[in-house]
C-alpha cells in the first residue's frame, strides 16, 4: 500500500522528515501500513476525508509512525518504557466513538470488548459464562439448567 501523496506531506511534516533515502522511503511505508493495521485491529475505522474523526485518525496515525520511526534503533534498559498520553487518550476516545455497523475487516477475531460492554466475540454483555469462553462476572447459571438465569 504505502503512504498515500496526499498523506504523505503531513505525515513528512508531522515527523519533521526530509530528504529521506529510497531505503528510508520504504520504511516509512511499511512504518504507515502497520500503523493503518493497528488502528483497524484496534477497532477503528478509515473515517471519510475532511471529517474532524478523520484528522483524529490521521493523527493517530501520525503518532503511530513517528514512535515507530524514533524506536528503530533505541534499546531499552530494564522495563521502563513510556507511551505518548496524548496518542493513548486519543485512540481511546476513537475507540469509543466508532461507529456502530459491521466491524472491520482483520485477519482474525479479537475480543475486544467496545465502551466496556461485552461483547466480545459472541459476549452476551450479561454477567457470568457464556458459550464464547468470556467471563465477565459472577457466576449467575443454574447448575440445574446449565444456562445463566
Amino acid at each position: 500500500m504505502g503512504v498515500p501523496e496526499a498523506r504523505k506531506v503531513t505525515l513528512l511534516a508531522f515527523c519533521r522528515l526530509d530528504g529521506l533515502s529510497p531505503e528510508e522511503e520504504g520504511l516509512l511505508a511499511v512504518l504507515y501500513d502497520a500503523a493503518v493495521g493497528y488502528m483497524t485491529q484496534a477497532g477503528v475505522r478509515e473515517p471519510p476525508e475532511d471529517t474532524p474523526r478523520r484528522a483524529q485518525y490521521d493523527l493517530c496515525v501520525n503518532y503511530l509512525v513517528l514512535d515507530s520511526w524514533d524506536q528503530r534503533d533505541v534499546s531499552f534498559v530494564g522495563t521502563s518504557s513510556t507511551e505518548n498520553p496524548a496518542f493513548r487518550r486519543l485512540l481511546n476516545q476513537m475507540k469509543l466513538t466508532e461507529p456502530e455497523g459491521p466491524p472491520p475487516q482483520t485477519s482474525e477475531a479479537f475480543a475486544v470488548g467496545r465502551a466496556g460492554r461485552n461483547e466480545a466475540v459472541g459476549g452476551t454483555g450479561k454477567a457470568g459464562p457464556d458459550r464464547s469462553g468470556v467471563f465477565d462476572g459472577e457466576d449467575t447459571s443454574d447448575p440445574e439448567e446449565g444456562e445463566p438465569s
